[in-house]
């Protein structure tokens, strides 16, 4: 092998140990922005029970004004 061609082998070399490293790198911020986006996940599931569950209850699209029950006898 040439003494150019040791030194190209050399550059490649080092360019995949770059590129490893980077890739790496990548992968980790890969891994945390999955954990953000499952737990972002988590939280608006939670939130959209809870949005059913008010929905749901009595007093809903009173605007913080309770219900009252009119009873009208005859």
């Amino acid at each position: 092998m040439s003494e150019t061609q040791k030194q190209e082998l050399e550059t490649y070399r080092a360019t995949v140990q770059r590129q490893e490293t980077e890739l790496v790198e990548v992968r980790q911020q890969l891994a945390k922005l999955s954990e953000i986006v499952d737990r972002q996940t988590d939280d608006m599931k939670q939130l959209n029970a809870e949005a059913r569950l008010a929905v749901a209850s009595p007093g809903f699209g009173t605007r913080g004004h309770e219900t009252k029950s009119v009873i009208f006898t005859g």
